[in-house]
């Protein structure tokens, strides 16, 4: 289920050519001179051989290419579970919140999320002050409540994409759009963050959303009165089910920043060991490195 959306990829290309008539002990001093052009980063690096008349040559290309990449463009549907809880709108407690974590894989898309949505399994009636966050994550999972740490922490870096008063009053998928696209990667984990603050001491509603098995994906905070301040106050693994319209990045525009080149030594010798890296390079969804060597300049290897 996939259909094709420009992203980005970054070719590396590296070669060490020449290194003939040395003796294996014998420095190689290099004088580094950075091109850049088209949004790529040459770096050259050369050293004449008096005593056999020959050169050694280190090259290293940094650019970008585009290439397509295929993406699906609809919804995603995570979680096939019929049993409820009441997150992640829960209002038993004044302040409740919730976090999940859903894998790359189990989204297997990137682009823009457009939409977050739960399966209600019973109308409800309460007004639920509510804010959704998103973020990217490396979590798979939460080790503890620890681990989960404080609501601070987790919605520290997210970013807020709805902020309004929920009545869960229809069943099946509620779906909220949301104040502005999410742009996700698709090479890292999705953390979801919902905040439910009816305030007070809470009053429980009957609207209930559907869950599925996912070891210690899931974490919550409750309090009554003020917002939790301290560590979750379980990790389970009674994940909600989600639903996320994902919509494909807007079309590319201008060439990105190719950055710098560059290699770790400044001079060598034969069998020596050295690094080349590349910085200031442009960031974003989508974009994909791959790191590229040569033993005449013409064949390319990657570098796994």
């Amino acid at each position: 289920m996939k259909n094709n959306l420009f992203s980005w990829r970054c070719w590396l290309f590296a070669a060490l050519l020449g290194f003939v008539g040395w003796s294996p002990v014998q420095a190689i001093p290099w004088s580094p001179e950075v091109l850049q052009n088209n949004g790529s980063s040459q770096l050259q690096m050369a050293n004449e051989n008096a005593w056999a008349n020959t050169q050694s040559i280190f090259t290293a290309d940094w650019g970008f290419e585009t290439a397509p990449t295929g993406v699906m463009a609809g919804t995603v549907t995570i979680g096939t579970g019929t049993s409820t809880q009441r997150f992640p709108f829960g209002s038993l407690w004044g302040y409740e919140r919730s976090a999940a974590i859903y894998t790359a894989a189990e989204i297997a898309d990137n682009g823009l999320i457009t939409s977050v949505g739960w399966y209600n399994n019973t109308a409800g009636t309460k007004v639920k002050p509510s804010k959704i966050y998103l973020k990217e994550t490396n979590k798979t999972s939460f080790a503890n409540t620890a681990d989960a740490g404080t609501w601070a922490n987790q919605i520290s870096g997210a970013t807020l994409v709805y902020d309004a008063n929920i009545t869960n009053s229809t069943t099946g998928w509620n779906t909220y759009t949301l104040s502005a696209p999410f742009a996700y990667s698709g090479s890292s984990n999705l953390l979801v963050l919902v905040e439910s603050s009816i305030g007070g001491s809470g009053s429980s509603d009957t609207a209930v959303f559907r869950y599925s098995t996912a070891t210690n994906t899931h974490a919550y905070w409750t309090t009554d009165t003020n917002p939790p301040t301290g560590n979750a106050t379980s990790v389970t693994s009674s994940r909600p089910n989600i639903q996320l319209e994902i919509a494909p990045p807007s079309p590319c525009n201008g060439t990105p920043n190719g950055g710098t080149a560059s290699v770790s030594m400044a001079e060598g010798g034969v069998g020596a060991t050295y690094t080349v890296s590349a910085s200031g390079y442009s960031v974003g969804p989508g974009l994909l490195y791959q790191w590229f060597n040569s033993e005449d300049g013409t064949n390319w290897n990657a570098v796994t």
